[in-house]
């Protein structure tokens, strides 16, 4: 009898552990029956999450309605850690970004996980629209640096059944957790803005709620709850008492006085200065949460940024142009609005916060977010990324998702420069535009002193940047004058360059810009209709007849090269073969 309860034992003990086997693993083995190798990464502290999930959940995950919200079931382990971490489900997230070739995912774990400082979640955004792989993850450290609480963020390297499927960028979720973790209240107000999601729901015709009258709404709580994303209980009346002052109070000196009894002005000044400086013109719809402790009697509202890919030069074109994924470079975004957010444009309206703001943007730029700041946190990013771009990934790689980015991956040590790029030319512009006549026109013509080695940005009035002029040699004391008009014949762009040097003689490394936009960007494009990249990358430089040797960057509309500026130079720049 003995024997018998011991081989019964033996028995539930083998058929307890294969119960609890995690499901899946048998996915991810080859024809041998062994799972394929990890991918030679590069040594580094980009974390690697592994998920498993059975083939016929994977197919259901990928082939369904992209709106499906319905998890499907999976585990997962961490790094080189055989733990299995149990998970509640994957889905993918993400409105437009989850319609792309490589998909963003919503990770609900079964607890909550230290290595998410307490969060049970996991946001897996996926950069496909980014092919520098660096702008959200640069945009929040922009807002953390002035003092603005925003996620954090981390790189990671996502498999599926032990097949690699890109690099992704986890974004912290803002939630109760989030604010816990930074000595907020947890059981305050926590909004976010989603009327542009929801506005036939409502009959309403504006794509913020700061537009929308809630004069007539006989149920606000009710409203309110179906228009915003919120966490927890939140304070409608509070709520409804801001938007009812925005709505009721003009734009104007009473606003300005006011403004700051109902929001952190200290939050609210760096949360607008921030996205105006990497060109967020989305932002104002809804990419941003709310947050007010209603239970501190002194508590005022405070923004928090959200969804920050879209920026620092990317910019959205028609789907004729790819949408979202499109390859124009544009710094050019003005100080205004979008998407009615009427806190927003009464506040611009307002003089006194409008020069608050604009030489709040340009202290930034010299202090907090100095040229030097940015250009340490780019490199640190780039690092990390140039390692996984080089790599040499297997036949096992990718086989859900295409690449890490749209378009030409081969072409991303050009792609990558147009964050940094991009700063440099938002500085430029800024001040300009800060300076420059309602009413005045590009002129595209400009002129500057010479004293030292440092770049010389030539820009016109408007703020396009005509040329990036870096001097090697100096002779003299000199002063040049660029202006760039129209020559139609040329093929190539349609415009020739005239450099002007008195009062001495510059060696120096140039780059000309150009412009090139969509049809319907309103820009214009000094190429005419070509968006070809080869043919891009062909331009010369022609100068009296003659080709200087150049690189060309289609990426940044840019041309470089070296020459001796003496007296007038008259420069093309035009395809080759």
């Amino acid at each position: 009898m003995k024997l018998f309860y011991a081989i019964v034992f033996f028995l539930l003990i083998i058929a307890g552990c294969g119960a609890e086997a995690p499901p899946g693993d048998s996915e991810a083995s080859d024809a041998s029956g062994s799972a394929p190798p990890m991918e030679d990464h590069p040594d580094d502290d980009i974390r690697t999450l592994r998920l498993y999930i059975e083939s016929h959940d994977v197919e259901y995950l990928y082939d369904r309605a992209p709106d499906n919200d319905k998890r499907v079931p999976a585990h997962a382990k961490l790094d080189d850690d055989d733990e299995v971490l149990a998970l509640e489900g994957v889905r993918f997230r993400g409105n437009t970004t989850r319609l792309r070739q490589k998909k963003p995912f919503n990770i609900e774990f079964s607890k909550p996980q230290e290595f998410l400082d307490g969060s049970d979640r996991l946001n897996l955004n996926a950069m496909f629209t980014d092919p520098s792989m660096m702008r959200e993850q640069l945009a929040f450290d922009m807002f953390e640096k002035v003092g603005v609480d925003a996620p954090d963020t981390e790189y990671y390297r996502l498999y599926i059944n032990d097949r690699y499927e890109g690099l992704y960028t986890r974004v912290e979720r803002i939630d109760e957790n989030f604010l816990e973790n930074r000595g907020m209240n947890p059981a305050g107000t926590l909004i976010r803005d989603r009327m542009r999601s929801h506005r036939y729901e409502v009959n309403s015709g504006v794509n913020s709620t700061f537009a929308y009258s809630l004069g007539n709404v006989g149920e606000k709580a009710e409203q309110l709850e179906l228009i915003f994303d919120y966490r927890g209980s939140p304070n409608w009346l509070k709520y409804g008492d801001f938007h009812q002052w925005v709505a009721d109070t003009p734009a104007g000196e009473n606003f300005a006085q006011e403004l700051s009894t109902h929001v952190d002005l200290e939050n609210y000044m760096n949360f607008l200065a921030i996205h105006f400086i990497i060109g967020d013109t989305d932002s104002f719809g809804d990419d941003y949460w709310m947050y007010l402790d209603h239970q501190d009697p002194e508590g005022k509202w405070k923004f928090i940024p959200w969804d920050k890919d879209l920026t620092m030069g990317s910019v959205y074109r028609s789907r004729d142009f790819g949408g979202i994924a499109n390859d124009f470079f544009y710094y050019e975004n003005p100080v205004s609005t979008t998407w009615d957010n009427v806190l927003i444009e009464k506040t611009l309206a307002t003089d006194a916060l409008r020069e608050q703001l604009e030489a709040h943007i340009l202290t930034l730029m010299e202090t907090e977010l100095s040229p030097d700041f940015m250009a340490e946190r780019i490199e640190a990013y780039e690092q990390l990324i140039d390692g996984e771009m080089e790599t040499d990934f297997s036949s096992q790689a990718f086989q859900l998702h295409d690449q890490n980015h749209f378009g030409a991956v081969e072409d991303y040590d050009d792609r990558k420069k147009t964050v940094s790029e991009y700063f440099k030319l938002r500085k430029e512009y800024l001040t300009k535009q800060f300076d420059a006549p309602e009413d005045a026109a590009p002129s595209y013509h400009a002129s500057a002193s010479v004293e030292s080695n440092e770049p010389i940005y030539l820009t016109d009035e408007r703020g396009f940047v005509l040329a990036e002029i870096v001097p090697s040699q100096i002779s003299g004391s000199p002063s040049i004058e660029l202006e760039a008009s129209a020559e139609p014949d040329v093929a190539g762009v349609k415009r020739k360059y005239t450099l002007t040097v008195e009062g001495g003689r510059i060696e120096a490394d140039i780059g000309l810009y150009y412009r090139r936009d969509a049809d319907n960007s309103g820009k214009g494009s000094w190429i005419g209709d070509s968006q070809d990249l080869d043919q891009l990358y062909s331009l010369k430089v022609f100068s009296e007849d003659s080709t200087l040797e150049s690189t060309s960057n289609p990426y940044i509309n840019k041309v470089t090269f070296t020459d001796v500026l003496e007296g007038t130079t008259e420069y093309t720049m035009e395809f080759g073969e």
